[in-house]
């Protein structure tokens, strides 16, 4: 404080004790918290040095409320509604000195979420997740339920990465994010769905030819839309989801043997079926034993080649014939009744490749007499008989008497 002196021309003076008092202007240093909420209403705080009695503050031109001054460090005061964007922050004493920080404060709305990619995956977490919307804070925290997400990144305003955390069941759930510095928070329901893996359990045919082409069905749980099957390291074609629990497809080509059958989910979450596929070669056959018969049924026939499979079905003349014992070279079967003569002797196999010996086989019908001329001849023979009759062989013999 400093004394007023008044001096007259005539030499008197007047001195004023302490009626002057040089101040500094304030100067803001910290605001807390720096991000607001639009409507406005809450209690911020404000530390520097020489804010003095009567001051006030001002965001943007707005004039905050209830300023309460505690020595002349720090104050409080109530935030006013406004526009969202970053703001200068001016803290004015009664000598219109004035502090700014410019920018200092930023309004901005509650979190919200547009759009969650990828919006499904595994109970057990681990996947990467985009969010995107409006009005993310640097610092968001975001929720799958109730669990954190981890490594979480906020990459502008607009998009937050983030690690999705496991869960116990498969179901959709709630995703939250909030933003740490006005603990505003956006939510979208039911926009992550945990899923499980995919199943399978049975592939029918199991077994088909090299060249592929085969429609299977494969029957099993959890199939997804957009999901990709593979034999081996080949993708099966024409797939046709029926529902969760079964699909059909074609083969690709492949090589002889046991191959992995897999189903992926677009989630990355897959199932292999070990030796769920076998690609095997077409059946041959060579020959047969006898290679005739009687045509009435119940004959034994061993029939030889390769690449025959266990429950293969042969056929003699267009007849079944039973299969008693096999191997995948040697087959002995019991023919049924056939009104043929002769043909091929086929075999097909479970997986409908099959194989002809054309013209293999023949029945031969016992003959039937019908009429003999002449009826008397010679005793010292030489005569020429005619026989008439069904089922006369070239070799056959006739016998009199």
């Amino acid at each position: 404080m400093y004394n007023l002196s008044i001096t007259n021309t005539d030499g008197q003076v007047l001195t004023l004790v302490g009626a002057i008092t040089y101040a500094n202007a304030p100067r803001l240093d910290t605001i807390s918290p720096r991000a607001l909420r639009l409507a406005g209403g809450e209690l911020v705080t404000l530390e520097g040095r020489y804010f003095r009695p009567g001051v006030k503050v001002f965001f943007a031109s707005a004039e905050c409320t209830n300023v309460t001054l505690f020595a002349d460090r720090k104050l409080t005061c109530t935030s006013p509604a406004l526009a969202a964007g970053s703001k200068n922050i001016n803290v004015v004493n009664l000598d219109q000195q004035y502090a700014q920080l410019a920018l200092g404060l930023v309004y901005r709305g509650a979190p919200i979420i547009t759009t969650i990619s990828p919006n499904e995956g595994t109970i057990s977490g681990g996947t990467i997740v985009n969010i995107v919307g409006q009005n993310f804070s640097s610092t968001p925290q975001v929720y799958f339920d109730e669990a954190l997400c981890k490594s979480t990144e906020a990459l502008s305003a607009t998009q937050v990465r983030c690690v999705v955390p496991a869960n116990p069941t498969a179901n959709p759930v709630m995703v939250k994010v909030i933003n740490l510095d006005d603990l505003q928070e956006g939510r979208l329901i039911g926009g992550y769905h945990y899923r499980l893996p995919p199943g399978i359990a049975t592939v029918n045919p199991s077994m088909g030819q090299l060249n592929g082409g085969k429609t299977i069905t494969i029957a099993g749980a959890n199939f997804r839309a957009g999901l990709t099957v593979k034999i081996g390291a080949s993708t099966c074609t024409n797939l046709a989801i029926a529902n969760e629990n079964s699909l059909t497809c074609r083969t690709p080509a492949g090589t002889v043997g046991s191959k992995i059958v897999q189903i992926t989910n677009t989630d990355g979450q897959s199932f292999s079926k070990v030796n769920g596929y076998t690609y095997v070669l077409p059946p041959t056959v060579t020959s047969i034993v006898p290679n005739v018969g009687k045509g009435e049924g119940s004959e034994r026939f061993t029939i030889t080649g390769s690449n025959f499979i266990n429950g293969a079905k042969v056929s003699l003349v267009g007849a079944d014939c039973k299969t008693i014992t096999f191997t995948p070279e040697v087959i002995t079967c019991l023919s049924g009744a056939s009104v043929n003569t002769n043909g091929d002797v086929k075999v097909a196999n479970p997986d409908e490749q099959e194989h002809s010996l054309l013209g293999g086989f023949t029945y031969v019908r016992p003959p039937i007499f019908g009429s003999l001329s002449p009826l008397s001849g010679r005793v010292s023979g030489g005569e020429r008989l005619e026989l008439i009759g069904l089922n006369l062989r070239p070799w056959v013999i006739i016998k009199l008497g």
